[in-house]
């Protein structure tokens, strides 16, 4: 056999080496993952409620993500257990479609909060117009998080959500403007330009810092100029910018 003829051999099968290690890699950790030990999901939700095993516990069941949610739905259909919180918390960071009916259903007053931040999350249409509806109702503390799930909702057209949000840029409490500043921001919403350098001169530092913060994204001429100026003046500070 010649040099070149050995070395052609060698080259290509080089090639055939790497793939069957490969394919061999791949299913030893197909078979370590279906016969190595099992995790007891239920028993990582029972341990949401101990303060010493929490937090493992916590980041196990969002680590194992969709494995995790038939046992935290479990969880969450017994209204004794502790950590209710922390199971709709996971069931909206896991974002399983399987979670929406369960977190929809919840009617804990003390759930209220979390449940908005999980629909937030687990978005649909369903969850769309619970998070409208905690926005409308008569709970001011629902607002904040149903305004802070809107600014990420990108799957929704922004003229729809536009007449429920534009309101609260004149909202009595500092931090309902201020989402809503962030809103128009995230979704380019030029309209909102006079009324967001109004809102550099709020009294509030955080609404001044969200409305710059909108207006860089917007992006227009009297945007950027309303900006410069209130950085030159000290109304604004460049960071987060």
């Amino acid at each position: 056999m010649s040099q070149e003829t050995s070395h052609a051999n060698r080259t290509s099968f080089a090639p055939t080496v790497v793939l069957l290690l490969l394919i061999g890699l791949g299913v030893g950790l197909a078979v370590a993952r279906w016969t190595g030990p099992r995790v007891d999901h239920r028993a990582l939700a029972a341990d949401l409620g101990d303060p010493d095993r929490r937090t493992i516990a916590y980041q196990k069941l969002l680590d194992d993500g969709s494995r995790s949610v038939p046992a935290l739905l479990e969880t969450l259909g017994q209204p004794a257990t502790p950590a209710r919180a922390d199971v709709v918390e996971l069931l909206g960071r896991i974002r399983d479609p399987r979670a929406l009916p369960a977190v929809l259903a919840l009617d804990d007053p003390d759930l209220a909060h979390v449940r908005i931040d999980a629909l937030g999350r687990l978005r649909g249409e369903e969850a769309l117009e619970a998070v409208l509806d905690a926005l409308r109702g008569s709970d001011l503390a629902l607002k904040f998080p149903a305004l802070h799930a809107l600014i990420g909702w990108q799957e929704v057209e922004a003229a729809r959500l536009l007449p429920h949000v534009e309101p609260f840029l004149a909202h009595e409490l500092a931090g309902l403007r201020e989402f809503a500043a962030r809103f128009m921001g995230a979704r380019r919403h030029e309209p909102a330009v006079p009324a967001l350098i109004r809102a550099l001169r709020d009294d509030d530092a955080g609404v001044r810092q969200a409305a710059a913060w909108a207006l860089a994204q917007l992006g227009t001429q009297e945007a950027v100029a309303a900006v410069d100026s209130a950085l030159r003046s000290g109304a604004v500070s460049p960071e987060g910018m």
